[in-house]
């Protein structure tokens, strides 16, 4: 695997501008489209509410770890009156949307659909070859993790391509749907000289693993803008940045954390863990609202009348 290239440093640069940008669509009204009627959700363990329960039992519908209720997606679709969708699945990559679009049944050309996603955590590949909860597991573990030659995203270009290449076969097969690719927040935004909440972690491996998060966010931006610019859809990315500053897992208090920290689910280490709690899950729903409503309008009533 390659490391960072002439084309991934140009891909950085564009996605800054993106996530300037990102979340400040003026929405359906000002552009003269039709309010949503349909939101899906599509993605990996961040979108299907992976984080929200310990137990996997726990789960509206277990075997992918999804919460139909109280998601983003799920969330948004209720203040509109739209339905809701969800496909989601824990452990999903990029090479598993292409079958959610397909059991998603999108009508027509999209119109009226919104397309909500998280991906590319689950392909991020070490230099190593480690995936990211490897790279986690190693924070954890190791006094050394923070060592980007060895644990660093070695995979930017192949990714930058994928996520490019997945945003562009939707945006060109639905004209008229809506898509916002959510980012991943930083996990753990540790205090200036500690990270209280996780056991073993000190502040500057906690600042190298937002640090690789960002760098992903980056990729995901730029295959966004990239994507929009190439079929001309509504494609956005979505930072999520500002909904969890200072909330991250590292908070002394479990009540301040919008990340779970480790935790168990028995005697075994629950998948909750290092993903958003129902309150960072509400975070989400701010950040993806903003980035399809008009600011100020009254959902219940303004925005509905105009269906």
């Amino acid at each position: 695997m390659r490391r960072v290239t002439g084309r991934s440093v140009i891909v950085a640069a564009v996605a800054v501008g993106v996530v300037t940008v990102g979340a400040s669509t003026a929405g359906a009204l000002d552009s003269g489209r039709p309010p949503i009627t349909r939101v899906i959700t599509l993605g990996d363990s961040y979108s299907s509410g992976v984080g929200i329960h310990r137990d996997g039992d726990d789960f509206d519908e277990a075997g992918c770890d999804r919460e139909l209720d109280t998601t983003p997606g799920a969330k948004l679709a209720a203040r509109l009156g739209a339905t809701a969708t969800m496909v989601a699945c824990s452990g999903a990559g990029i090479s598993d949307i292409a079958e959610q679009v397909a059991a998603a049944d999108i009508g027509g050309d999209g119109d009226r659909t919104l397309l909500t996603l998280t991906i590319g955590g689950n392909d991020v590949r070490s230099y190593r070859g480690d995936d990211w909860p490897n790279i986690l597991l190693e924070c954890i573990t190791d006094l050394s993790c923070d060592d980007t030659d060895r644990n660093g995203i070695a995979n930017i270009d192949d990714l930058t391509s994928e996520l490019t290449d997945l945003y562009s076969s939707i945006g060109a097969a639905y004209g008229d749907i809506t898509i916002r690719a959510l980012g991943y927040p930083r996990l753990m935004q540790s205090g200036k000289f500690w990270c209280d909440g996780v056991t073993g972690v000190t502040h500057y491996e906690a600042d190298w693993m937002d640090a690789q998060v960002d760098v992903l966010n980056a990729v995901i931006a730029s295959a966004a803008r990239f994507a929009a610019v190439e079929t001309g859809a509504d494609i956005e990315f979505v930072p999520v940045v500002d909904e969890f500053d200072n909330n991250g897992a590292c908070r002394f208090w479990q009540r301040d954390r919008y990340v779970n920290d480790v935790l168990l689910d028995g005697t075994s280490i629950s998948g909750a863990s290092f993903h958003p709690s129902q309150k960072g899950y509400d975070a989400y729903f701010e950040a993806l609202s903003a980035s399809v409503l008009p600011s100020g309008i009254n959902l219940s009533a303004e925005w509905l009348s105009l269906a």
